[in-house]
């Protein structure tokens, strides 16, 4: 049996690229919900990477 983090990793690599997609999105239609919606995934994305930072820094003081 694997460990649960063997099983997030791959949703967590891909919604970390949703952000860029969602900006080619926002290039081909100028709307406003496009646009909250990049700014939005954009937030999602930078608060994951801050915690697998804080993880990843959490397991090498260990």
């Amino acid at each position: 049996m694997l460990p649960l983090a063997s099983y997030l990793l791959k949703p967590v690599q891909r919604i970390l690229k949703y952000h860029l997609l969602l900006q080619n999105v926002v290039k081909q239609c100028a709307s406003r919900e496009t646009e909250y919606a990049l700014l939005k995934m954009t937030g999602i994305a930078q608060h994951i990477d801050d915690m697998k930072r804080r993880h990843e820094h959490a397991v090498r003081v260990q």
